[in-house]
């Protein structure tokens, strides 16, 4: 029986060592990027092989990269996004797979920021360079990115269109206003109000012309 001893005792550190080798250590569960190009890390800890892929796989052509996506032992993997220039957020979860064990990490990258600016420009100004008082077309133009919106809280203002889907550059946009006459003596200001959306928010902007008045 005693010369069995030793082995015996060497049975419990066996076991932790087989334990140890197997577990499998993954610093997030989940990690959210800007819009923006962007790098972050990503920590494994483990003394056994391990490897990264998709957990499905993805509709398109992937929005990251991994450096490295496969190894053994402690290591930290950069993941790398691309920018978004959508207006929506996407998605991908990834599965790291271990010796014994797997993990799910999710990846989240926010659609891009909501942008809007503009200016109006009278098609036939009058002598003071407003609307006339008689009703006259009003351009506002500008740039944008997201679904954009016009709203003229004036009575009476109406638009060639109210609104342009999501631009991801900056797209340029112009909406025609038809003002009717002005039914003040003093004249008035016709305020134009523009508001912007994409998934990660909102943006408003507001720009005006002033009108001439019956005098």
């Amino acid at each position: 029986m005693k010369k069995h001893l030793p082995l015996l005792l060497l049975i419990p550190f066996l076991i932790v060592s087989c334990e140890t080798y197997r577990t499998l250590e993954v610093n997030k569960d989940s990690i959210e990027f800007q819009a923006d190009e962007n790098t972050m890390a990503l920590r494994i800890k483990t003394t056994g092989p391990w490897s990264i892929r998709p957990a499905t796989p993805p509709d398109t052509h992937p929005f990251y990269e991994i450096t490295p996506d496969s190894g053994r032992g402690d290591a930290e993997v950069l993941i790398r996004v691309e920018h978004n220039y959508g207006k929506t957020h996407r998605s991908q979860e990834l599965t790291v797979v271990g010796e014994d064990e797997s993990k799910t990490v999710t990846l989240i990258q926010k659609g891009v920021d909501p942008y809007v600016e503009s200016e109006c420009i009278i098609a036939e100004p009058d002598a003071m360079g407003r609307i006339p008082a008689s009703g006259g077309v009003v351009r506002i133009g500008g740039a944008h990115t997201g679904d954009l919106v016009i709203r003229c809280d004036t009575e009476g203002v109406s638009f060639d269109r109210t609104s342009f889907p999501h631009s991801a550059y900056k797209g340029v946009f112009v909406f025609q206003a038809t003002v009717p006459a002005c039914p003040n003596a003093e004249g008035r200001t016709v305020t134009f109000c523009l508001t912007t959306a994409t998934e990660s928010g909102e943006a408003a902007f507001s720009c005006s012309a002033k009108q001439s008045g019956t005098n």
